[in-house]
């Protein structure tokens, strides 16, 4: 289950999932509990508090370096642990983000630019300075800052070929991970299946044996 726990890790991380969603999503991507039902939210919890992970074991209170390979980086794990043990609460989860969401800031206050859901389209504004956002009204619409961004990517886009080789490597790395998870995932399944056709086959022949003795018994 080491994909698994890993993937958890890195969605938590995002800062888009609470504990409870992130029970839900592992849920139907296959991650599991000892007796095949969904992870309870203090399990999930504790899985993500777990330092075993980067290779580090709590022993009597006191943090040690273990031997075992780590799972997940350490900057990782503390990521996830500051948004685990942090004041606010936790994000409210929703199937679809504003593709700016936190990567914008104001230009008077330096805020972040918040976006509301309205009628099928993201609006963008400044809740802390009420700066208008658009030339004239207070919001501006998500597809005009991307045609106001979009024509300049051009002008910033890397154009060394070592760099271009190296983003080029980290993107078949993720790649080949996500393969690999689905792998790993389907396997587990396969394997849930052998096991679940096996005890099915045993009960099956358990009943016929059952009976063929219940039916010699009476024939005595």
């Amino acid at each position: 289950m080491a994909p698994s726990v890993k993937q958890a890790f890195e969605l938590y991380a995002t800062g888009n999932y609470s504990v409870k969603e992130l029970t839900k999503i592992m849920y139907q991507n296959g991650l599991r509990s000892m007796t095949g039902k969904k992870v309870c939210k203090s399990r999930m919890y504790y899985l993500l508090s777990n330092p075993f992970y980067c290779s580090q074991i709590v022993w009597k209170g006191k943090v040690y370096k273990g031997k075992n390979k780590s799972l997940i980086a350490d900057e990782l794990f503390f990521d996830v642990q500051n948004k685990l043990n942090r004041k606010i609460k936790n994000p409210h989860y929703q199937k679809h983000y504003p593709v700016f969401k936190a990567k914008i800031n104001c230009g008077v206050c330096y805020k972040i630019v918040n976006w509301e859901l309205q009628k099928g389209h993201w609006y963008g504004c400044c809740k802390s300075c009420k700066t208008p956002m658009g030339i004239r009204t207070k919001y501006i619409r998500q597809e005009e800052v991307e045609k106001a961004l979009f024509q300049h990517f051009d002008n910033v886009a890397p154009k060394n070929k070592r760099f271009l080789r190296c983003i080029q490597k980290i993107l078949k790395y993720h790649l080949s991970e996500d393969s690999n998870f689905k792998v790993k995932q389907r396997e587990s399944l396969e394997r849930i299946l052998r096991t679940a056709e096996i005890r099915m086959e045993k009960a099956y022949l358990d009943k016929l044996t059952a009976r063929f003795l219940k039916s010699f018994v009476s024939e005595l």
